[in-house]
C-alpha cells in the first residue's frame, strides 16, 4: 500500500532498482493499492486507487487499526509480545508500572500469574489482554490501551474526516488482515521466518503536513500490528 508516494514508478531514491523490483513483484501477483488525493502515475497503474482528503492519512490508518484490533481480531501477537511494548503494564496515570528495585517496566506473566520485569518473562507468557492488580494499582497491558484508543475511529467517523467511503475502509482492513498471513512462515536459507507479505509505505505526500510525525506513527502502527 503506497500512501502519498510513487515508490516503484521511477521516483524516490534508487529509482531504477526499486521500479525493477516492484515490476517483478507485480508479475508474481503482488497487489498494489495507492492512497493519494491525485490519480498520479502510481495510482493510475494500481489495482486500487483510493482518493483521500489531503492531510487526513492518520485518521485512515487508525481506522484500519481499529478494524484489525476490535472488529477482525487480527494481529501478530508473537511479534507484539517480543518486539514491542504492547504487553507493558500501564497504570491509571498513563505511565508504565515499574519494578521498584530496578525501575524496569513490568509485564504480567500468565503462567505464574504475577508481574515480572519485561526482560525476565518469556514473550509467549506475556499477557496482552486483561486487568491486573500490582501492589495498590490496577493496570492493563498497553495493547488494551491502544485497542480502546483506536475504537473511536469508526468507519463512519473516518469516512467523514477522509472522504474515503466506509465500505472501502472496511474492505481495505479485511484485505490487509487476510493477506498478512498471520501465523504462517517462510523458509529462507534453511531458517523459518514469519511470512508477512503486506506493508504500508509512505513518504512526503502523507507526512508533509502539520503533525506529520503523528501521521507517520499512525501509518507505521498498521505495519507493527500486522
Amino acid at each position: 500500500v503506497l500512501v502519498g508516494t510513487q515508490m516503484g514508478f521511477m521516483v524516490e531514491s534508487n529509482a531504477q532498482s526499486t521500479t525493477h523490483h516492484l515490476a517483478r513483484a507485480r508479475l508474481r501477483g503482488m497487489k498494489l493499492t495507492v492512497i493519494d488525493p491525485v490519480c498520479n502515475t502510481a495510482a493510475a497503474n494500481a489495482d486500487t486507487w483510493i482518493p483521500i482528503r489531503p492531510g487526513t492519512d492518520a485518521a485512515l490508518a487508525l481506522g484500519i487499526v481499529n478494524q484489525l484490533l476490535n472488529v477482525l481480531k487480527v494481529y501478530d501477537a508473537p511479534f507484539l509480545r517480543k518486539r514491542t511494548n504492547a504487553p507493558y503494564l500501564i497504570g491509571p496515570d498513563g505511565h508504565y508500572v515499574r519494578e521498584a528495585r530496578t525501575g524496569k517496566p513490568l509485564v504480567w506473566n500468565e503462567e505464574t500469574e504475577k508481574p515480572s520485569p519485561y526482560d525476565e518473562c518469556p514473550p509467549e507468557r506475556m499477557a496482552l489482554q486483561g486487568t491486573y492488580r500490582v501492589g495498590e494499582v490496577d493496570c492493563r497491558p498497553a495493547f488494551v490501551e491502544l485497542a480502546e484508543h483506536v475504537a473511536r475511529y469508526t468507519p463512519e467517523m473516518v469516512a467523514d474526516i477522509t472522504d474515503v467511503p466506509e465500505a472501502q475502509i472496511v474492505s481495505l482492513a479485511k484485505e490487509l488482515a487476510a493477506d498478512a498471513c498471520i501465523g504462517e512462515t517462510i523458509t529462507i536459507d534453511g531458517q523459518a521466518l514469519p511470512l508477512r507479505p503486506v506493508a504500508i509505505n509512505f513518504k512526503s505526500g502523507a507526512v508533509g503536513h502539520k503533525h506529520g510525525m503523528a501521521v507517520a506513527l499512525s501509518l507505521h502502527l498498521v505495519n507493527i500490528v500486522l
